[in-house]
């Protein structure tokens, strides 16, 4: 699974099951034993992701120090963003796969905004607060 999610990460979801079996170091079989089909393997790859990200916000809900919470979980965020832009791009619809995925998005978008009001109830980010453009004259 790590190296389908590093190699679809870097190189598209439409990357050949083969390719990933010779990155992994196994035959082309072993992965069909486990995942029918590339959509199967993809699927896979994103339900990890979907994890990761539900584990993080509630690990982020649980942190009493709401300041932190926030912080981390922007970093976290960011660095995905970054690391796994591929993978993040299917699960935001790119991809039908993502398609299966829409409830878990929303339970995320939702924690995040708990996250957020927390950090805001406790002084950590103030009321109103907006990120500023620059408009060029």
């Amino acid at each position: 699974m790590a190296t389908a999610r590093a190699a679809f990460a870097a190189d598209g979801l439409d990357l050949l099951v083969r390719e990933i079996a010779r990155r992994a170091g196994i035959g082309v079989a072993m992965i069909y034993r486990h995942f029918p089909s590339r959509e199967d393997l993809i699927a896979a790859v994103l339900a990890e992701q979907v994890t990761r990200c539900e584990e993080e916000t509630r690990a982020a809900l649980a942190d009493p120090d709401s300041r932190r919470a926030l912080r981390g979980t922007i970093l976290r965020f960011a660095e995905r963003q970054v690391r796994d832009r591929v993978l993040n791009e299917a699960l935001l619809g790119s991809h039908a796969a993502g398609a299966a995925f829409t409830e878990q998005r929303r339970a995320h978008a939702q924690g995040f905004a708990r996250v957020v009001e927390r950090a805001r109830h406790d002084g950590a980010v103030r009321q109103g607060c907006r990120s500023r453009t620059h408009a060029s004259p």
